[in-house]
């Protein structure tokens, strides 16, 4: 099955009901979990980035089912990156202001894995040739 990378704004709006990406992001992590999109890869650069602020908002069982929903479903991949897209991540970085370390690494990380789609709120991604981000729910290998 062809695979994508997800962000963290979309795995955070779609688990807070709060949150500006919320009626956006739902549908999304429903249609990973129903096996309709790619395979879903998140790294775990970015679980802290929906873990912690879930459990601040929602609480620590809360976001342990989050964790669990993501480790169980068959919609999703935790992945790690490996020490050398870590450092081609710091490289990318170092050379492009104003776009957030864990970007940069996620970024590294689907090139070395050969991925070119993103699902993610955050246009920052657009300063990459080699990333097409995605922001509904739409399959690009359909």
């Amino acid at each position: 099955m062809p695979d994508a990378v997800v962000d963290s704004n979309v795995l955070f709006g779609a688990f807070n009901e709060r949150d500006q990406y919320h009626d956006r992001a739902l549908p999304l992590l429903r249609a990973f979990d129903r096996e309709e999109l790619p395979r879903a890869h998140v790294t775990t650069l970015v679980l802290p980035e929906v873990l912690n602020p879930t459990q601040h908002r929602r609480g620590h069982d809360f976001a342990v089912d989050v964790l669990e929903r993501l480790s169980e479903s068959s919609g999703f991949t935790v992945e790690h990156p490996t020490q050398e897209e870590i450092a081609r991540g710091e490289a990318l970085f170092h050379g492009a202001s104003g776009i957030e370390y864990t970007d940069c690494v996620t970024v590294a990380d689907m090139r070395s894995r050969e991925r070119r789609y993103i699902y993610s709120f955050d246009d920052d991604f657009d300063a990459f040739e080699s990333v097409t981000r995605l922001n509904d729910v739409a399959d690009p290998f359909a």
